[in-house]
């Protein structure tokens, strides 16, 4: 790594943790190119007394040959991007470390796990249920889209967004984690990239794409909160079935025995023209944020985490 890259990678935060006081705990997750650790180290809180504090430290290596020798650009971009979005629901950096092989980000712990271990979780009998409730639903919906409209108005563009890059923090709230495939875009780009089942149709032909594609994912996302299933992939199907399926079927099973609302919400985030999806047209984010899907749902109160989550 030169040294100006070294600096950016010091200048993104500044802490008295060093990497070797860190204790890891156990590995919460493994990425395509990186790992996430628990650990712990010894802090001072805003009184001055010492604590023992939890954090989630992700580690990606420098050379990678899955990025070709884009892999510690592609890094610094996620931590540029990381460190420009302060929210209260986008994963927090904490502090950053180098070593001879490997880059590391220090970030807030969010303790309770994946969205996606929510849709999918087994009963009190050990029945294997998939799928939430609608109004819990509509909660974790209205906070992820409020969320991709800040990074949207700062000109990021998320790209990643599935149920297992979504934690819920303490308060319940939904938190959106991993950078790795975010970018500033102010205009157009023409990247290949996302997860297969979330993927855009304007991404697979690669007509060029911009926010359009987040509102996509967050409809794949609401569709597989709703029925537990993915609108498009099942099982055994392979990837030009599925890239053919996102981008050509008119049709995909939409939740029939749901309300009118729901089918209408769900149907025009995965409008395959993006000019005319959802979140894209003349209302912009509004027309997502008071669909009337989500009646009784005070944004306000949702903002300042004053509206109850569900548990």
């Amino acid at each position: 790594m030169t040294p100006h890259l070294r600096a950016q990678v010091r200048e993104v935060v500044n802490t008295n943790t060093s990497l070797e006081d860190l204790e890891r705990i156990t590995l919460l997750g493994e990425g395509e190119f990186g790992e996430v650790w628990l650990v712990a180290a010894d802090v001072f809180s805003a009184g001055n007394s010492e604590i023992r504090q939890k954090f989630a430290l992700k580690t990606q290596l420098k050379v990678d040959d899955r990025r070709g020798n884009d892999a510690v650009n592609d890094i610094l971009r996620e931590m540029q991007i990381m460190k420009e979005v302060k929210h209260p629901q986008l994963a927090d950096l904490v502090n950053t470390y180098e070593d001879e092989k490997s880059i590391h980000m220090l970030m807030r712990l969010v303790p309770c796990g994946e969205l996606w271990d929510r849709i999918h979780k087994e009963d009190e009998l050990g029945n294997w249920k998939s799928g939430l409730p609608e109004d819990h639903a509509k909660f974790y919906t209205m906070v992820i889209a409020d969320t991709l409209d800040f990074m949207h108005c700062r000109g990021i563009i998320y790209r990643d967004l599935k149920p297992e890059n979504v934690l819920i923090d303490a308060d319940g709230y939904p938190v959106i984690v991993d950078f790795g495939f975010a970018k500033f875009c102010p205009d157009k780009t023409y990247t290949f990239v996302g997860t297969a089942n979330y993927v855009a149709p304007e991404i697979i032909t690669n007509a060029g794409h911009n926010r359009c594609v987040d509102f996509w994912a967050l409809g794949v996302t609401v569709y597989e909160m709703i029925t537990g299933q993915n609108p498009f992939f099942c099982e055994g199907m392979d990837m030009i079935t599925l890239y053919n399926t996102i981008c050509r079927e008119k049709h995909f099973p939409l939740p029939v025995d749901r309300n009118n609302l729901l089918v209408d919400f769900i149907g025009k985030l995965l409008e395959k023209d993006p000019i005319k999806r959802l979140g894209m047209l003349i209302g912009g984010i509004k027309d997502i944020l008071h669909h009337p899907w989500f009646d009784g749902f005070d944004l306000e109160q949702i903002q300042t985490k004053r509206f109850p989550a569900p548990w």
